[in-house]
């Protein structure tokens, strides 16, 4: 549906997701824009995001008997981990979980 949108809206064949793979992932066209390390999502921009919220997170995850939640935002910040240039309105979503 929404490539459809997009053809529309664009006046030609286009797909957006594919664009924005091709641009920082095998591109690397978001490294002109600035680069963090690879463990930058772990270690400081998820941290930061729920902070005052992160000793709940971590004691719920812990007790919860389902690993699933956590493991998707493990999976997810791993995949987000790949790409060089990285920000805070990525995890907008995952904050929200």
């Amino acid at each position: 549906m929404t490539t459809f949108l997009d053809c529309w809206m664009y006046g030609s064949r286009v797909i957006v997701p594919l664009n924005f793979l091709k641009f920082n992932l095998f591109s690397s066209g978001g490294d002109y824009y600035g680069t963090h390390v690879f463990h930058w999502y772990f270690s400081q921009g998820f941290p930061s995001m729920i902070w005052t919220f992160l000793p709940f997170s971590i004691s719920g995850i812990m007790k919860s008997r389902e690993w699933r939640l956590a493991g998707l935002i493990v999976w997810v910040l791993a995949v987000y981990s790949i790409l060089g240039h990285k920000e805070f309105r990525y995890l907008s979503l995952l904050t929200s979980l």
